[in-house]
């Protein structure tokens, strides 16, 4: 499209070789400045202390592929001591031993508890002391194994970013992964003697047992096999917990294990060739749990579509499953995420889509903050790999800085709208930059890399970013695009949906949607007094339908899948309003029937209604204000606020959704939008 390429064109001249050698030269840069500060940083709660400074880790030879692993192997028990004692060696990795690699989660305690490796005693933190005394009972004194607190120098700077490039590459190699989620459950057994494990594996079975046989589990299969499952699910979940009912604390016990939010974790589990979940003495295959929770996920879905006021016997189970115990707790989202659909997320992108938005129960975190990234990687394609590279001589803003420039400059606008200011943590970092270790929202409507069934929007058309498009200075990154007006009114903020039920119409109250829903009638209203300021051309028939798509961004919720909203969503937003206006005044129920929309709106959690000065409405950032711009960057999907700062540059407000301009109507317009250079400190 000509008024989308040529002023790219014209504002940045060169190729995006010479935009990527700028990029590696700041990289160079920057991981001189800051190498010696991280050494420093490194020691103040280190993983392991050594006896001495001459541990005999000797170094690791460093080429572009792996070529060396430090294995442990144990030692035969004293029977006179409970020192655990190991042998370190290295071998070259491509005819390494069969190994064991250990998946779990460090802790934050000081590092005091003693085991000896080569003679030398070594002291390390509880929960690893826990996973290798029961590794101890599990497996053979001769099985190698890895540890990545023990086996990688955690001094060495150089050698630590080296060895997590290829984490990926070790995880996968092993012949089994010993993933060690902590001790024993809560509430362990029932009356006849089965205790959470047990029920787990019953379940799993049953789940397998209907499965297709490729173990390729689609959604179009997952409603048959509930439909078969359900007698025998329902029969377990009849009963009381002790009569061999299902154990309902051990299981909210297993979900909130800090395991399940380790990043780490993540890859290792995608990647092996073999894993079992370890919880004190009690084990679970990999595939067993899948199957398990991918069985009690669709029946928890069951259970929210179908219950009613006429079915009063469902009312307990459902208070389990949206009060106690979320339906897409992070255990759920990383076993079946990870392992029952490995296509889904076959590149650090769409990894990153999945699990750095932190609206699910608390999302993954990682003790380093770079591991955010870093330990995604093992989901990267080859090309992802050119670009991300872990580099721990970084700061933590200097980090992501990096990451998110990479990300853009090869495409990726999505990772724009996950820089949400009034969220960050790290204020240091610049506006555009997202702070991955902080509580990022599911975005509005930049979606690229998701699943391909989800809301799809194209605010700027058919034109690209690319190389060209994009440029930087330091922290300051430059976007072409083109204005599109001024914010004039910023209304209420969306309603919010308590901890216990994200995303569900059980967590807010209706009468703080049905106030949102009435202001933004009232907006609306007044945005038909500021249509004569349109823009030449522009079309004026999409504005009635302002206040019922602005609220829930033209997106519903069907089945927990998120869709664009087609034809009949004026008859449920009807519905809506009559269904939130009879449980406000008379206490009636709110019906089924309209939980696509309610959903659909508690999704955009901490935005805001607005208006702009020719009329448009939209919905927007938490942070915006009146005197605002609204604007479109080329490639992008959704439209951006961005406030005016210092010397001609802008700083970004965030992601908006604004109704009658998302598929490009604004480059369809009788004059072509004039492009802009937007600079973004």
């Amino acid at each position: 499209m000509p008024h989308s390429q040529n002023p790219q064109e014209q504002v940045f001249r060169g190729s995006s070789n010479h935009i990527l050698q700028d990029y590696q030269m700041q990289l160079m840069l920057l991981e001189k400045k800051n190498k010696q500060r991280l050494r420093q940083e490194a020691t103040a709660r280190p993983l392991v202390v050594r006896e001495s400074d001459d541990f005999p880790y000797g170094t690791i030879s460093q080429s572009r592929g792996l070529t060396e692993i430090r294995l442990l192997r144990g030692l035969p028990t004293n029977g006179s001591s409970d020192l655990i004692e190991y042998d370190l060696s290295s071998f070259s990795f491509r005819n390494c031993p069969d190994y064991v690699a250990l998946s779990y989660v460090w802790g934050t305690d000081e590092a005091g508890s003693l085991i000896t490796v080569n003679g030398r005693r070594l002291s390390v933190r509880s929960n690893l002391l826990a996973a290798l005394k029961q590794m101890r009972d599990d497996l053979d004194h001769t099985t190698y194994i890895w540890i990545d607190a023990i086996c990688i120098d955690q001094s060495n700077m150089d050698e630590k970013s080296y060895v997590v490039r290829h984490m990926g590459a070790i995880f996968q190699r092993a012949r089994h992964i010993y993933a060690w989620l902590g001790g024993p459950l809560y509430d362990t057994t029932d009356t006849c003697g089965n205790d959470l494990v047990d029920q787990l594996r019953t379940i799993g079975d049953l789940f397998w047992s209907q499965a297709p046989k490729d173990d390729q589990i689609k959604n179009d299969v997952m409603n048959d096999i509930m439909i078969k499952c359900l007698p025998a699910t329902m029969e377990m979940f009849g009963k009381p917990m002790d009569d061999g009912g299902f154990l309902v604390l051990a299981y909210k016990d297993l979900c909130v294990r800090q395991y399940w939010t380790r990043t780490w974790v993540l890859q290792e589990v995608h990647l092996a060739m073999e894993l079992s979940f370890h919880v004190g003495a009690r084990s679970i295959p990999l595939k067993t749990l899948a199957g398990a929770l991918a069985l009690l996920q669709a029946f928890q879905k069951h259970l929210l579509a179908t219950v009613s006021s006429e079915q009063p016997r469902y009312n307990h189970l459902i208070d389990f499953f949206t009060t106690h115990v979320s339906p897409f707790t992070q255990m759920h989202r990383l076993v079946i995420y990870t392992s029952l659909y490995p296509p889904e997320i076959g590149s650090l992108r769409i990894a990153m889509t999945n699990f750095c938005i932190k609206d699910a129960h608390g999302g993954t975190r990682a003790t380093d903050p770079r591991d955010m990234i870093y330990g995604l990687l093992g989901f990267a394609t080859d090309s992802e790999r050119e670009y991300i590279q872990p580099i721990y001589s970084l700061t933590v803003g200097d980090a992501y800085q990096t990451t998110t420039q990479a990300f853009l400059t090869n495409g990726w606008t999505d990772v724009l709208a996950w820089a949400q200011g009034h969220n960050k943590t790290l204020q240091q970092l610049p506006t555009w930059t997202p702070d991955y270790s902080a509580t990022i929202h599911e975005t509005i409507c930049s979606k690229s890399q998701a699943k391909h069934w989800l809301p799809r929007f194209k605010v700027s058309g058919d034109s690209v970013v690319n190389a060209r498009g994009i440029a930087w200075t330091s922290s300051v990154i430059s976007f072409t695009g083109f204005s599109v007006d001024k914010i004039a009114v910023v209304g209420a903020t969306s309603p919010c949906p308590s901890k216990a039920t994200p995303g569900k119409m059980e967590g807010v109250s209706c009468n703080e949607i049905l106030r949102f829903l009435e202001e933004a009638q009232l907006l609306c209203r007044e945005a038909e007094s500021m249509t004569t300021r349109s823009k030449p051309g522009m079309n004026r028939t999409a504005r009635h339908e302002a206040s019922w798509r602005v609220p829930v961004a033209d997106q519903i919720v069907l089945q927990s899948g998120v869709f664009r909203s087609q034809t009949g969503l004026f008859e449920l937003y009807q519905k809506t309003l009559e269904a939130l206006r009879l449980s406000s005044d008379y206490g009636v129920p709110i019906p089924e029937d309209v939980r696509p929309y309610i959903e659909g709106m508690l999704l955009h959690k901490t935005r805001r209604l607005f208006v702009t000065e020719t009329g448009l409405v939209g919905l927007g950032p938490l942070g915006m204000e009146q005197g605002d711009r609204l604007v479109v960057f080329y490639g992008f999907q959704a439209p951006y606020v961005i406030r005016p700062a210092s010397n001609s540059r802008f700083a970004l407000v965030g992601e908006a959704f604004v109704n009658g301009i998302m598929d490009g109507e604004l480059l369809e317009l009788d004059v072509s939008p004039e492009a802009e250079v937007f600079s973004l400190v």
